[in-house]
């Protein structure tokens, strides 16, 4: 309420704004912080909390002009009218030449968050402009495919320049999320070399569904998130990409996920104890993985470790 009285003396001349402290303990609702007046101008907005929800439309409705948004520890969400049916629709408009309202958002910075797989799709489809992207320290809700084991972020849309991605973590509920039990295997696949009508890349999106579990997946990038004890005692996470020979065995394990789920078996022996860890992605493939599925990526930095900033720069 403080926050909208002073904000409603200068949001029609504000270019830069960061929101800084909003706290709420885990026994409250986390209330929803919404954004009470228009922001014509505002192109940088920062939002940094712990434990708040915002929702996407009502943050792009309200900063129609925005380039950069940076949102740190919230539950980013979208109207629960945007379903998947809903979202067919507006591309079938989008392709009768009834578009729906596009937005100039360029960078987005995403940290210590929890969102809906759904939030990806309906960004890459009301923000063809994005060419930068940072993903860091996330749960990501979502449905997982019985046969395949995938997680898919749609944001076919999306064309980066720049992607920075680590400590990514996906879980089917709040339930799964909060007993500690989380799909830890990140694929980044890209569908195109240049942007395409939304005819086209509707139609390659639907090869690629049908030949689901066969497609190859040979060009692209393997990440593993883990957790280990630190020298200090206390919990860390660590992401890593796949070597060519790691990522062979993925493949092969993904081809027939359901037999290869049963007849897994793992030599519990090999724990991630901040010794030696080559192996121990092998104790998350019967989980699935989540797929960040782009129409265009050119250069990935992967955040090696939660608690600093060192990464590790890869070619798509």
């Amino acid at each position: 309420m403080t926050i909208g009285r002073i904000l409603q003396f200068v949001s029609e001349t504000l270019k830069s704004l960061s929101i800084i402290g909003p706290i709420y303990s885990d026994n409250d609702k986390k209330p929803t912080l919404e954004l009470s007046h228009y922001f014509p101008f505002l192109t940088n907005l920062c939002i940094s909390g712990s434990n708040v929800s915002l929702n996407l439309d009502d943050v792009l409705g309200r900063c129609v002009t925005l380039k950069q948004l940076k949102i740190c520890g919230g539950r980013l969400f979208i109207n629960p009218s945007m379903t998947t049916e809903e979202s067919k629709q507006q591309q079938q408009q989008q392709q009768h030449h009834h578009p729906q309202q596009q937005y100039g958002l360029q960078t987005l910075k995403l940290y210590d968050c929890t969102i809906s797989a759904k939030v990806f799709n309906h960004l890459s489809f009301r923000c063809r402009s994005l060419k930068h992207m940072n993903l860091n320290t996330l749960c990501i809700l979502g449905s997982v495919c019985e046969k395949t084991g995938c997680l898919l972020l749609d944001m076919s849309h999306t064309f980066l320049k720049t992607l920075y991605i680590g400590q990514i973590r996906y879980s089917r509920s709040y339930e799964e999320m909060k007993a500690n039990d989380y799909i830890n295997m990140t694929l980044l696949s890209q569908l195109n070399d240049a942007p395409l009508s939304d005819e086209e890349s509707e139609r390659k999106k639907n090869e690629m569904d049908l030949e689901y579990s066969t497609v190859d997946f040979g060009s692209m990038n393997w990440l593993h998130t883990y957790e280990f004890d630190s020298d200090t005692g206390a919990k860390d996470y660590v992401t890593v990409r796949l070597s060519a020979e790691e990522v062979d065995s993925v493949l092969e394990y993904f081809k027939n996920f359901q037999s290869s789920r049963i007849s897994s078996t793992f030599d519990d022996s090999s724990s991630c104890d901040g010794q030696e860890t080559q192996i121990y992605w092998n104790h998350d493939l019967h989980k699935g993985y989540g797929e960040l599925r782009l129409g265009n990526i050119e250069a990935v930095q992967v955040i090696c470790a939660q608690k600093d900033n060192s990464f590790r720069k890869y070619a798509v």
